[in-house]
């Protein structure tokens, strides 16, 4: 039996990601200041949680509520599945290049220009979706047993993925953000003692603009990064659980339903992301903020002359 009030917040939900991170996505289109290559990293970010309004819930309400015949079920689970994967392990390796980015920002700041150039950017990204995509086709590859699904990934493949592709990763962030708030405080602490010389005419060195700015684009990362953590951390620690005991749950949990509500738990959170990214680059990046006031200031202004 359908679930009126968990399918009607599903679909709210696949709306607002899919009108948040597209409207995200045309403000770095149509914005000047925001043409930086590093922003290659954002829009892909934004397309990733794109991915998850427009294909990823939606195949996963129809999955849930079975709809159509037993081919047309098989596909929407295949479509479901592959998809979940590829934007759970595109977010997290995403994040992984945008924490690379601030660090060679912070370590490498006059040359970092001529690394972090456009082709770089599009090239890192390439190279990403690549990996991604022929790693998440494996479980294409048929069982010996029939599956509902075509997309079957096997134990060892679920393991190696969450350890290498997402745990991983995960700790590479984590130390790169300890060394750059490292670096960022002793840039800090230089800039102080420089101002203490140049207080007399009134004047902040370069140095202590810099090291403003680097930190407020290092804490916004940050706090996108938390916010994956919380969003998808339950998960992957549940299906890590999973796949390394299989003795860690008896038959009467899976039969009790408790397995399918908490998947479902753990599902929507990690749609949540989807949401919760784009709102802290709305709200936290200056560029961002300016994009989306000339943006209203240019409709508002054509409407009016209607």
């Amino acid at each position: 039996m359908v679930d009126v009030g968990v399918l009607s917040t599903l679909i709210i939900t696949a709306f607002a990601i899919s009108v948040i991170n597209a409207a995200c996505l045309v403000v770095i289109i149509v914005s000047p200041a925001l043409k930086k290559p590093s922003i290659i990293f954002v829009g892909n970010l934004l397309m990733t949680h794109l991915i998850q309004g427009i294909l990823v819930i939606p195949s996963y309400v129809a999955k849930r509520w079975e709809v159509g015949n037993s081919s047309e079920k098989s596909a929407i689970c295949d479509v479901f599945r592959f998809t979940y994967m590829i934007t759970n392990y595109g977010s997290c390796l995403n994040l992984l290049l945008i924490a690379v980015d601030r660090v060679l920002a912070v370590f490498r700041p006059y040359s970092y220009k001529l690394i972090v150039t456009k082709r770089f950017g599009l090239w890192a990204v390439g190279a990403l979706w690549t990996y991604v995509l022929v790693l998440c086709s494996f479980p294409f590859i048929p069982k010996d047993e029939p599956q509902k699904c075509g997309y079957n990934p096997r134990r060892i493949w679920s393991v190696c993925m969450l350890t290498i592709n997402t745990l991983l990763p995960f700790l590479l962030i984590a130390l790169s953000y300890i060394f750059i708030f490292k670096r960022i405080k002793y840039m800090r602490e230089r800039a102080f003692s420089n101002d203490i010389q140049k207080q007399s005419n009134g004047d902040r060195s370069q140095e202590s603009r810099e090291s403003s700015q680097e930190i407020t684009v290092a804490r916004m990362s940050l706090t996108v990064i938390f916010a994956y953590a919380i969003c998808w951390g339950p998960s992957f620690l549940y299906y890590l659980i999973q796949a390394t005991c299989s003795t860690c749950f008896s038959p009467s949990y899976y039969e009790s339903g408790t397995d399918e509500i908490l998947t479902f738990i753990m599902k929507y959170l990690t749609f949540i992301d989807g949401i919760v990214a784009p709102g802290i680059y709305c709200f936290k990046h200056c560029y961002f903020q300016m994009a989306f006031r000339s943006l209203k200031t240019r409709f508002c202004q054509r409407f009016s002359q209607v």
